[in-house]
């Protein structure tokens, strides 16, 4: 491997940084302070990946994924979200939603 994702995902290691989120707080958030254009260009990056990212990761252990594996899982569950807003919203969030702010999560994951 190299890099921070596994051997073949080179061309998403661009958005490792940005895009690769831990948690369904921060991964919310994201979406909802993005642009529809940093949307738009991640989106699709991730979904010419989709079927060599849902390969790898559905032959990973999902018990003991690498740092690397892990990564890439981050970045395909942002991958969602950023969906969300792409395909069904066609902004960063519904246009019903309060603001993103206000709303209170009792754990963060």
């Amino acid at each position: 491997m190299s890099g921070r994702l596994p051997d073949g995902f080179a061309q998403l290691e661009v958005y490792v940084d940005e895009w690769a989120l831990p948690t369904e707080l921060t991964r919310r958030d994201k979406r909802v302070l993005s642009s529809m254009d940093q949307h738009e260009a991640f989106y699709a990056a991730m979904r010419d990946a989709w079927p060599d990212v849902s390969e790898y990761l559905k032959n990973a252990p999902a018990d003991n994924l690498s740092k690397e594996a892990e990564t890439l899982l981050h970045l395909s569950m942002m991958s969602m979200e950023s969906g969300i807003a792409v395909v069904l919203f066609k902004r960063p969030d519904s246009p019903l939603a309060i603001d993103h702010h206000r709303l209170s999560f009792l754990h963060d994951n």
